[in-house]
């Protein structure tokens, strides 16, 4: 399969984003025998649960499980007769009737298609504290690419510290690699949460699959910390400690629980953050997630957007998991099809209705999930005065609590004044952050934060790559 396509300057349907949802949208709709391009700035389709090995051939089942051999089989379900897969293919900007603007292999182009479907994911939250921006300490999304991806271990001794189910996948694959994790943390203290959620038996395949990690962490010797966290990490050119603490139901730390552990890779994952940058971009209204805290894009019950001819797929609708992802997918592509006046064959239109009822399962079990492991506001207070908490633009917590007390927590304002947010990533790794920690400055505690003016290029881009636009 050829993946650094060129490609065409128009489409009839455009996919940007190939995960689980990209994917299985591109497979429906090529099958369909309409044209369709998928667009994706990794070297290789899969996403991130999908990801794909760049080695000669794919990482043993037994480090990272059946990801990728289910990433390789929906690929191959996608028609190459019909659909385009461009990788290294970076989205950054858009035009007027759904014009899309990319760069790939130093140029930069345009396609207009006469749908869109965006899946363009999620990224992992952070949450800054004393030495997080030292060499060696990294999310744990970055580690699994890393391994997926390469092969390649980010260290040898190594703390995982985080919130949510995402902690086990890592874990046991990064240890079934060979390394030597010295301490699993997750923040929460509820080891129950999963026998409370509302219909179980609507959810086997779910709880299945956390059987299967918890078998596998027991024959790996892993132990999971609960209600610890990371509070501090220590070193001078690189990591060398990483301080721990227990926390209680509120988040606060706990006086008195503080231990040390020798390591030289830290790992972090508090939830996710959706990608939204190129559906505000095209004008798409946002819906604010008063439990994930964070911008969602809107969409009605076919995932079309505010905008007609627009549609979602996966995390940027919701944080839900790689199998919502890949219904949705379906789902939005069948919907599409039919917008654009193809009917749809009885597979099709039995694929939709299976899609409708995973999405509605997958959805439930999602919103318990993320209520059981919300992150409570005590936790910024493991960022110190001097913490720096936007690393692009080098801003200490000091500066934002003084702007944002100054102007009663108008985000606006303190990013301006800090210009925190406003360096190469574009807030991506710095934003939830600096959002709560100014957020405990407005007038009223349960005031949702406007999200920032949508901007071009959404990631960093050389000026080399505009010069040579198409």
């Amino acid at each position: 399969m050829m993946l650094q396509q060129r490609p065409p300057v128009s489409t009839d349907v455009l996919v940007i984003g190939a995960g689980p949802a990209g994917l299985s949208a591109a497979a429906l709709i090529s099958n369909a025998g309409v044209n369709v391009v998928v667009l994706d700035e990794n070297a290789r389709p899969g996403g991130q649960y999908y990801r794909q090995s760049r080695l000669a051939g794919a990482l043993p089942q037994s480090i990272v499980g059946p990801s990728q051999g289910d990433g390789r089989e929906l690929i191959g379900q996608i028609n190459l007769a019909s659909a385009q897969i461009c990788t290294d293919t970076l989205v950054w900007g858009v035009e007027a009737d759904n014009t899309v603007l990319y760069t790939q292999g130093g140029r930069c182009g345009r396609i207009s298609a006469k749908a869109i479907i965006l899946a363009t994911g999620a990224h992992e939250r952070v949450i800054p504290f004393p030495g997080w921006t030292l060499p060696g300490v990294m999310t744990a999304g970055a580690a699994q690419t890393l391994l997926k991806a390469q092969g390649i271990l980010p260290g040898k001794r190594i703390v995982i510290a985080g919130t949510g189910p995402f902690l086990y996948p890592v874990s046991t694959q990064l240890a079934a690699a060979g390394a030597d994790l010295a301490a699993i943390c997750e923040l929460s203290r509820d080891r129950l949460w999963p026998l409370r959620v509302k219909q179980p038996y609507r959810h086997l395949q779910i709880y299945r699959e956390a059987l299967g990690y918890l078998a596998k962490m027991r024959r790996l010797r892993l132990h999971v910390s609960m209600g610890t966290s990371v509070v501090e990490a220590l070193g001078d050119t690189a990591l060398r400690e990483v301080v721990i603490a227990e926390f209680d139901a509120a988040h606060n730390e706990r006086p008195g629980t503080r231990r040390t552990v020798a390591a030289d890779t830290l790992l972090t994952s508090f939830s996710f953050v959706p990608n939204v940058q190129v559906a505000r971009l095209l004008g798409c209204e946002l819906r604010w997630d008063s439990v994930q805290q964070a911008h969602f894009a809107r969409a009605d019950e076919r995932l079309q957007t505010s905008r007609q001819g627009i549609y979602l797929a996966g995390e940027i609708f919701g944080i839900g998991g790689h199998r919502v992802a890949k219904a949705e997918g379906l789902f939005a592509a069948a919907n599409v099809l039919e917008d654009l006046g193809v009917p749809l064959d009885a597979g099709a239109l039995a694929a939709r209705q299976a899609a409708s009822h995973t999405i509605s399962a997958g959805r439930q079990f999602a919103a318990h999930m993320l209520q059981s492991f919300a992150l409570k506001p005590c936790i910024f207070d493991i960022a110190k005065p001097d913490t720096i908490v936007c690393r692009c633009e080098s801003v200490p917590r000091r500066e934002i609590d003084y702007h944002a007390e100054l102007w009663e927590g108008a985000q606006r304002a303190v990013k301006q004044c800090t210009r925190a947010g406003m360096g190469r990533c574009q807030g991506r790794m710095c934003g939830f952050a600096v959002t709560q920690i100014v957020a405990r400055h407005a007038p009223s505690p349960d005031s949702i934060p406007a999200p920032d003016t949508p901007r071009m290029p959404v990631k960093p881009l050389a000026l080399s790559d505009v010069a040579h636009a198409q």
